[in-house]
């Protein structure tokens, strides 16, 4: 498979996120990836926690509370033999329903631009939400 150049990469996460927003898409696995310094082995979103497992043996884990009235940053509880240090996340950075798009931006993106003055607007539009994975170098200098 040909790696995508970083502006059609963003097109790209910009077409699914649209695509997301619309189907109503509560959670996506990019963005739970995404918040956490080594990725999860494993994770889970069930009565209102997200449930984070780490380790080869998904020994440790950790439940975030998605109650609405929780407070703005959520503490992990955590559970099993290794010490952890897992960041406090909020409602918004777990929940793609919580994250709000704006259409002048959305739109901007798919707007001819000859002459390339909107570089980046696909970027800004998505902001800091991930929907696709991120790509990793490979054997051989090629991304995936």
């Amino acid at each position: 498979m040909t790696a995508l150049s970083d502006p059609a990469a963003d097109l790209l996460e910009l077409a699914l996120l649209g695509l997301f927003k619309m189907s109503a898409v509560d959670a996506v696995a990019a963005q739970i990836e995404s918040l956490f310094p080594t990725p999860p082995a494993a994770f889970d979103i069930r009565r209102r926690e997200l449930i984070v497992f780490f380790g080869a043996q998904l020994q440790n884990q950790a439940a975030y509370v998605l109650d609405e009235d929780q407070e703005d940053r959520m503490i992990p509880a955590i559970t099993g033999p290794d010490a952890l240090e897992l960041p406090a996340l909020s409602r918004a950075q777990v929940l793609l329903k919580e994250r709000q798009v704006k259409w002048t931006d959305w739109s901007r993106a798919w707007e001819p631009d000859p002459l390339n003055l909107r570089r980046g607007a696909a970027r800004a539009a998505v902001g800091d939400i991930r929907v696709l994975a991120p790509r990793r170098a490979l054997a051989g200098g090629l991304t995936q």
